[in-house]
């Protein structure tokens, strides 16, 4: 500016090298106020839109928190079994939302585990080899339109957890009435109720708040994130990491997603 608009009136020059500069001079800062505008909406986009938002590797950060906790509480003999229960069962929603892909918040939210022998409706069953999986093959899903009936194996890592936790709820007494109280009474026990009524599994809210208090707890800075936050984290982890089809595909299928969605820039 001081080379286009000299501080001595006699070297400004003819007025038609003034109105020239002065062009240049209105030119150039449109075109900053544009570049400006487009940065600012690049940043806006690369900002985390929920303030509860917890990257994967915090998500991760939790469950070392979660269980660093649940190893503390077991050489303390004096702690009472509500405060034990509540951590327990945290340490249980942590493992089953961020050691395998999140699965959609229903399949986990109404989990149901066999009381006696043989429980053919319940969902979440017992191998050989002491390891747990998923059976929807009689739980109809919402997106069994696409991907069919499935069986979902869960991780090993989760299985000291989760043995701890039912031989913690074990003496419960889970009885689930149909329509017809005389006609369709069967036990089904659930892996997670709510407190009120041991024999009902978590409502959809409920759940929500469930899983948002048990982060809240063990998250670093005291992130609260819903499930749906978490398989978002997750998949974008996923992408970050520069993934092949094969590997895409893969977590499609074990977060029951359609693969145009994963794919699309809601989660670039």
């Amino acid at each position: 500016l001081a080379k286009m608009y000299p501080s001595d009136p006699s070297e400004l020059g003819s007025f038609t090298e003034i109105d020239a500069r002065l062009g240049k001079l209105i030119v150039g800062t449109k075109n900053l106020r544009e570049q400006a505008e487009v940065q600012s909406k690049r940043e806006g986009l690369l900002k985390p839109i929920k303030p509860d938002w917890l990257s994967w590797g915090d998500a991760k950060l939790t469950r070392r928190n979660v269980l660093a906790a649940v190893d503390k509480l077991q050489l303390q003999r004096s702690t009472a079994r509500s405060e034990q229960l509540t951590l327990y069962t945290d340490a249980l929603i942590i493992c089953l939302l961020t050691i395998m892909p999140p699965d959609r918040c229903s399949v986990i939210r109404c989990l149901s585990v066999p009381i006696g022998l043989e429980d053919a409706d319940c969902t979440l069953k017992k191998q050989a080899n002491g390891d747990y999986y998923i059976d929807l093959t009689s739980f109809k899903h919402k997106t069994s339109k696409w991907y069919g009936i499935s069986m979902t194996p869960v991780s090993p890592l989760i299985t000291p957890m989760l043995t701890q936790f039912l031989t913690m709820t074990q003496s419960f007494e889970f009885v689930d009435f149909g329509e017809d109280e005389e006609q369709t009474r069967t036990r089904r026990r659930y892996l997670f109720t709510m407190p009120s009524d041991p024999n009902r599994c978590f409502e959809s809210s409920n759940w929500c708040s469930r899983v948002k208090d048990a982060f809240r707890r063990h998250s670093p800075g005291n992130k609260a994130p819903c499930p749906t936050l978490l398989r978002s984290s997750f998949i974008t982890a996923l992408r970050d990491s520069r993934p092949d089809l094969a590997e895409l595909e893969s977590a499609a299928i074990a977060q029951k997603h359609s693969m145009r969605t994963q794919r699309s820039d809601v989660y670039d």
